[in-house]
């Protein structure tokens, strides 16, 4: 029998590339999502319109789900570091909006993507397991902190199952992001229109885990088809310095960025998954390296060149 998904927040980035694997696998899928333009246009999708805070739409959207893909965000990482109000108010009532209405409904699994790239906070030397102790040092890491409680606490009283993602740095969007978000596709988007590329003073030998969004749709639809359940780290594993990923898209465009250098650096100078728990449950490793997901990438941004509404 097909499952049927719900994915909230199906529009953006992240939620538009779930919604399509899932689909291309076999899934029935819905889109709930506050704006929906023609990008499921002629595929068996259905969408609607609107916010979790409406508990009617909420209880039509969730019937007959058999998983609820959560991939809305309030808030960016690189939005006020201390702003954790915001995150109070905003990012947590609406995950618990979802999850009332899973428990009401008997919805029973929510996939949830947290953040590897800030739950942690700044562990040097050293490779970023599912164990490592948690300590965020913005309020969007801490968001997803307090966040991941929330399901575990519906998981305990409610017993829904879940799957949280603790995601690297993701890249890889198949149209213009809006959102400053993602230093890759911001860097290649800038690059192709000439416009500047803006880091922190002392950043350029920070190191992350940068992860293909190919690769990402893999491991999840990997993990559903094994029906895993829990908290696993996806990346790939390998750290890469801001330097590197600059020439890299230098290199593959053949053009020099214009590099802008704002304050200096104070964020963490090292954050690295590490993938042994997916690479062990489920024998998955990362396909692409990064030279060939810029390449891919870049060719998803001159295809999507002229593409008119530019989403998030």
């Amino acid at each position: 029998m097909r499952k049927s998904a719900l994915v909230i927040g199906g529009q953006g980035f992240i939620g538009f590339s779930v919604a399509m694997t899932l689909y291309n696998n076999g899934w029935n899928v819905r889109i709930l999502d506050r704006n929906i333009n023609n990008r499921f246009n002629g595929l068996n999708i259905e969408t609607m319109v609107g916010n979790v805070f409406d508990e009617n739409l909420m209880d039509l959207a969730m019937k007959n789900i058999d998983v609820v893909f959560y991939f809305i965000s309030h808030s960016l990482p690189s939005s006020n570091q201390y702003n954790l109000k915001f995150e109070l108010q905003n990012s947590l009532s609406a995950l618990d909006s979802v999850l009332d209405t899973m428990v009401r409904l008997n919805v029973k699994k929510i996939v949830f993507p947290s953040s590897g790239g800030t739950i942690y906070g700044s562990v040097e030397e050293q490779n970023l397991t599912e164990s490592t102790e948690l300590n965020p040092l913005s309020s969007y890491g801490q968001g997803k902190l307090l966040s991941e409680e929330v399901i575990k606490f519906y998981s305990r009283v409610h017993n829904i199952d879940y799957l949280i993602l603790r995601i690297s740095n993701i890249y890889g969007c198949h149209f213009y992001r809006k959102v400053e978000q993602g230093v890759i596709d911001i860097f290649i988007q800038n690059i192709l229109n000439s416009k500047d590329i803006s880091i922190w003073s002392g950043a350029e030998n920070s190191v992350r885990d940068y992860i293909f969004i190919d690769d990402f749709c893999d491991a999840l639809i990997t993990l559903l088809n094994r029906s895993k359940n829990g908290i696993y780290n996806v990346g790939t594993g390998e750290g890469r310095k801001l330097i590197d990923i600059i020439q890299i898209i230098e290199r593959v465009l053949e053009r020099e960025a214009v590099i802008v250098r704002k304050d200096n650096y104070s964020g963490v100078t090292r954050n690295v998954l590490d993938i042994s728990k997916i690479k062990e449950d489920c024998e998955w490793s990362p396909k692409y390296n990064l030279e060939e997901g810029i390449k891919k990438t870049i060719n998803r941004k001159k295809e999507n060149d002229n593409e008119i509404s530019r989403v998030h």
